[in-house]
């Protein structure tokens, strides 16, 4: 492996005892269980191989405090620490989740593109001034194989994980906010999309509301919510259309179509605004996009 490599080797563990790793040749063994996983071509293969018990403590008779929480669209950050102007980034990365992008604190530090992919973040992870390890459990554009339900790496070994649109794909997603909890140094930082209203995709489990976004959250122990907040660019009728009523069709036409249904809908919402005739909930236009989003962003630190 490569000097990058081996320094990420000291952060791998086992993910059934979250013990050490001994590295040899194209394998690398767990201490405690004695589980040998296989490297091929650079990647580590670190997926559970056999069913692993997982324990969660759940508190009910707790009201959620959504007042608690600003859910209004996301805004550039004025603490900004990147500049990205000179890269070509990402279309659903925005210049303002990008402006939470923490700087690198050494060049020992680390970012997890959790569901990594093809490696489509890296760039934007490089330049912060990380060293990337992309996570997922079977693209061969992942440094590391592995399930967000057992992070193969050690407590408090990654600087900054980032996670686009791959929460409603897991299974159990408060275990893998939970784990993102665990593998994150203090104050590290935890950036993530995840889907509302989007269609059924990819075997996608949890399509979730701004409260189920909080309490997943809370559950795993995140406590400083930065954002939380309804993505402006990616409204419900845009993801249904483009994902699922028209998805053949040129984005231009799914536009041209979607057009009429969208005036209309935004010319009521400012009728029933001006006359209060609704009063079950607020006819604003905060509401309407948390009420209406897509996808959610969030970021938290630990």
């Amino acid at each position: 492996m490569s000097n990058t490599n081996r320094k990420l080797q000291d952060l791998l563990v086992c993910p059934y005892s979250l013990g050490p790793l001994t590295f040899t040749g194209n394998k690398a063994e767990s201490e405690i269980t004695k589980e040998e996983y296989p490297i091929v071509n650079g990647q580590i293969d670190l997926r559970l191989k056999r069913s692993k018990k997982v324990h969660v403590d759940f508190v009910v008779g707790e009201e959620l405090n959504l007042s608690s929480i600003n859910f209004n669209p996301i805004e550039t950050n004025k603490e900004q620490e990147v500049d990205f102007s000179s890269l070509a980034v990402p279309q659903h990365m925005s210049s303002e989740i990008l402006s939470y992008f923490p700087k690198a604190k050494n060049t020992d530090s680390f970012v997890l593109d959790l569901g990594c992919g093809t490696g489509l973040h890296r760039q934007v992870c490089e330049k912060a001034g990380y060293k990337y390890i992309g996570l997922d459990y079977r693209s061969r554009g992942a440094s590391v194989l592995g399930d967000a339900h057992s992070l193969p790496f050690a407590d408090n070994s990654i600087d900054f994980v980032i996670s686009i649109s791959v929460m409603e794909h897991i299974q159990y997603p408060w275990i893998m906010a939970k784990e993102v909890m665990r593998v994150l140094k203090p104050n590290g930082r935890f950036i993530g999309m995840l889907s509302f209203l989007e269609p059924f995709h990819e075997i996608s489990y949890y399509h979730t509301t701004h409260a189920g976004v909080l309490t997943n959250l809370k559950i795993a122990g995140f406590e400083k919510i930065k954002v939380l907040a309804p993505n402006k660019g990616w409204e419900g009728i845009e993801a249904m259309s483009n994902m699922h009523y028209f998805s053949s069709l040129p984005s231009i036409l799914i536009k041209a179509i979607n057009f009429p249904y969208y005036i209309l809908h935004r010319l009521w919402w400012k009728f029933a605004e001006l006359t209060k005739r609704i009063h079950y909930h607020p006819f604003n236009d905060a509401y309407r996009l948390l009420a209406s989003s897509g996808s959610f962003i969030f970021v938290v630190d630990k």
